[in-house]
């Protein structure tokens, strides 16, 4: 991390939290790699994610392998953050028939997982995706 963000993330992090001393926030195990809370990281973490425009997905079935790809990318392979904000991100990239699928889902980690199996199950289905192109390209004008 970089001395500028660490001493901004340590700022603010003792400003919300007064009597935590930098030794509880930061703890060096060697001159060039701090160990950091991770609690710090995922607030780091989460504040470079506000600031990213993250992928949306509204269940067209043919955009679901670009959003599902993109988002693992940004936030889904992302180990510094927890499920919870995994899933309180998910939440917002998605739109009508997509979010409707992971309604009755409440905000806990275990549900991270299962929306992302909600959502493959109901749009990673490679038969229909050829079945809607191949009627898409059978509708194309014939070529001269």
């Amino acid at each position: 991390m970089p001395p500028t963000l660490r001493r901004r993330a340590t700022r603010y992090i003792q400003s919300s939290r007064p009597g935590w001393s930098n030794t509880t926030l930061l703890q060096t195990t060697s001159p060039y790699v701090p160990a950091v809370n991770s609690s710090l990281l995922n607030f780091v973490y989460a504040s470079i994610l506000s600031k990213l425009e993250l992928p949306t997905f509204d269940g067209n079935i043919l955009e679901y392998p670009e959003f599902s790809s993109r988002f693992a990318t940004l936030v889904g392979n992302k180990v510094q953050l927890d499920d919870t904000t995994k899933f309180s991100k998910l939440k917002t990239c998605l739109r009508g028939r997509a979010l409707h699928a992971i309604q009755g889902l409440s905000m806990t980690p275990n549900n991270y997982k299962v929306a992302m199996d909600i959502l493959a199950t109901h749009f990673d289905d490679k038969v229909t995706m050829k079945h809607i192109l191949y009627n898409k390209l059978s509708q194309l004008p014939d070529c001269d």
